[in-house]
């Protein structure tokens, strides 16, 4: 039997291959063209797991809309989460759901975010702010290195790690 501090040693290698690593990520001024036009190309996916509402933690989702290019990446990455964290996900925020799609600006900004092309989601909102750095921000701390390494194998981007604000934010797009 394992303890808990095995598991977070474990937990700071990063895992094995096993996610579904995204073909190519555009940059931002080419989103439309790789990914359509915003609002289409959505596909709806079953979750490996129920997702809370970071808003309402009672209502738990099974389902979310991404872009086609994304699903089967952002489906192989929560399975990957879900094995290596297991009942841990919930005690940890990882099922604390912040939102995919949705069609709006960028927070205090006039460009569109990547919500709006589904290539964006958000996790643990309350504990990983926008404003937030990597001294305050939960998923800045150890424990969530697995959870990182996996997104990065995938190919996926972090706002956090890559320029320590929007720790929540994890995007298919450079």
């Amino acid at each position: 039997m394992q303890t808990t501090e095995t598991k977070a040693v474990q937990r700071q290698t990063p895992p094995q291959a096993r996610v579904a690593r995204l073909e190519s990520i555009p940059a931002y001024a080419a989103l439309t063209s790789f990914y359509g036009a915003p609002g289409t190309r959505l596909v709806t996916v079953n979750l490996p797991y129920p997702l809370r509402l970071s808003w309402d933690t009672i209502t738990r989702i099974t389902k979310t809309q991404c872009n086609k290019r994304v699903a089967k990446s952002l489906l192989s990455v929560l399975e990957a989460v879900h094995a290596e964290y297991g009942s841990s996900v919930c005690e940890l925020g990882l099922d604390l759901y912040g939102g995919g799609y949705t069609n709006r600006a960028q927070r205090g900004g006039t460009k569109l975010s990547v919500h709006a092309w589904g290539a964006a989601f958000d996790f643990d909102p309350d504990h990983n702010e926008l404003r937030m750095d990597r001294d305050e921000a939960r998923f800045a701390d150890k424990e969530y290195d697995a959870w990182w390494a996996l997104w990065e194998e995938a190919g996926w981007i972090s706002l956090g790690r890559t320029k320590d604000y929007d720790w929540m934010h994890v995007q298919a797009c450079r």
